[in-house]
């Protein structure tokens, strides 16, 4: 029985990620956990070049998320699909800021706070050189998320922690 109905609002600021789909099912779920405990706005999963999986149990990545989000009191549940890269590239025309991390040589700036942000984290193996190409094309800025190179999972969650605090 539902004994009352309270208002919230979307965490601030809003970020959506995206991210090269995971090989390992026990890293990938570990990534959504911690992702929805941080609070994502919505968690795409990209299949891109370099993308590894191509099987994977939605309904068990979202009870993985209804967990986390009863854990965590995110009252949230993030929306997680699955898209291709190309597709991916217009599903956040109406945000400002889009940032894509990478590993590949160039000039990037640190990751920054915003109000709402779209950031795309490479897969295992990076996004292709086109792929990259294509997304600063469409107007995504290049980010460092520090000297290291990070696992995929690893740069999502910084990437989000590091807008969210």
């Amino acid at each position: 029985d539902i004994s009352q109905i309270h208002a919230e609002p979307i965490a601030q600021p809003e970020i959506h990620m995206a991210i090269g789909l995971l090989k390992k099912r026990d890293s990938l779920e570990w990534m959504i956990e911690k992702l929805v405990e941080l609070g994502a706005a919505s968690i795409t999963l990209l299949m891109t070049e370099n993308t590894e999986r191509h099987h994977l149990s939605m309904d068990r990545l979202e009870r993985i998320a209804i967990g986390a989000i009863k854990q965590s009191g995110n009252p949230w549940l993030p929306r997680i699909e699955v898209m291709s890269f190309d597709q991916a590239l217009g599903a956040h025309l109406e945000i400002q800021n889009k940032f894509i991390a990478h590993c590949a040589d160039g000039k990037k700036s640190p990751i920054y706070k915003t109000h709402s942000a779209a950031v795309w984290i490479g897969p295992e193996g990076d996004f292709s050189p086109e792929e990259i190409e294509h997304a600063l094309d469409a107007g995504w800025q290049p980010i460092g998320l520090g000297p290291l190179r990070l696992r995929t999972e690893t740069a999502a969650i910084s990437a989000l922690a590091a807008l969210r605090l």
